[in-house]
């Protein structure tokens, strides 16, 4: 099985999660590591914005690509939207579900093969709609042991409901994905801490035609692909501003890590394993204090440290929002 694969490094990565080192940026899909109480209905925001100025790219096709600065003319703009709600089935056990709205902007330009020789084309994409939906389930197995908080496991299960059109723009996959997570919680005095890594399966792309130049029907480019599974993590620091607790600062360091895609013929995809490391400065306003972190505003800026993928910024926005109701 090819989760089987990789499942060591989240093994080996475990450790790291405890030892790295009180803040609510939860994951996004399987929520917050010390999670819900019974009864209790968590509403969670997140916005963030990206327009590119570094491409993965070589005007020689002769040449492999890289990161290099975006060409004149280009422009990618891309708005994400996130809403997530969870609930506390026991003080223990809650679940979730997240949608993900995408605004995208492109204009770029692609090489074509023409007979034996390759081209550039200039490839233009406006769409925006709902992306795929995330249902997850959290347990927590440790809670309030002296510094550990908690730590918590993680399921989440994708299912492919954008539809083909909009996966053929890059909203949605196409693909039923599951999503393994390990979440900390950790006092470290001063400083608090809040953690987690997870290893994503990705399945295969369902069967998707287009219409090509000629306007026959043909497979689209990613049709039936195995795409590569993903690896990603957050330590996250954080520091409380003022005495009241309703000012803080953090500090985490953000990644993933994508694996080689199969091609419908089983055959690996040349350069298709991409990765992202950033660190992500947030200053916090909580209303109500510590009292209640799962309450709170943040504005952050993702800062990429290494990037190989299709397209990167160098400062990412990101406004997230949160608030709970109801309980026991």
């Amino acid at each position: 099985m090819k989760i089987l694969k990789n499942i060591f490094v989240v093994t080996a990565c475990f450790a790291l999660i405890l030892a790295a080192a009180h803040t609510i940026q939860a994951e996004d899909v399987t929520g917050c590591p010390l999670g819900l109480n019974k009864g209790v209905i968590w509403l969670v925001s997140r916005t963030s914005y990206i327009s590119a100025d570094k491409v993965y790219w070589n005007p020689d096709h002769a040449e492999d690509p890289e990161m290099t600065d975006i060409p004149d003319d280009w422009y990618i703009r891309i708005k994400q939207s996130s809403f997530r709600v969870g609930y506390g089935i026991t003080d223990r056990l809650d679940a979730g579900m997240l949608l993900t709205y995408w605004d995208k902007d492109i204009k770029k330009q692609v090489w074509k093969q023409q007979q034996d020789h390759w081209i550039t084309k200039w490839k233009t994409s406006r769409a925006h709609g709902f992306g795929d939906i995330w249902f997850a389930a959290k347990y927590k197995l440790i809670a309030d042991r002296d510094w550990i908080e908690a730590v918590s496991l993680g399921l989440g299960i994708k299912l492919d409901t954008a539809d083909n059109p909009l996966v053929t723009k890059g909203i949605g996959t196409g693909t039923k994905d599951i999503r393994f997570c390990i979440l900390s919680h950790v006092n470290l005095g001063i400083f608090h801490n809040c953690n987690h890594i997870f290893y994503e399966y990705r399945g295969k792309v369902r069967k998707i035609e287009v219409k090509d130049d000629q306007c026959q029907v043909v497979p689209w480019t990613k049709s039936e692909w195995d795409l590569g599974d993903k690896l990603n993590y957050k330590f996250n620091i954080e520091y409380g501003l003022n005495e009241t607790g309703t000012l803080q600062a953090h500090l985490g360091l953000v990644g993933w890590l994508k694996f080689e895609d199969e091609n419908a013929d089983g055959d690996k995809v040349d350069d298709s394993g991409n990765h992202e490391h950033c660190l992500y400065p947030k200053i916090v306003f909580l209303p109500e204090g510590e009292k209640d972190e799962h309450r709170k505003v943040f504005l952050g800026l993702k800062v990429p440290l290494s990037a190989k993928k299709d397209f990167s910024a160098i400062i990412q926005p990101k406004l997230t929002m949160m608030w709970t109701f109801g309980g026991e």
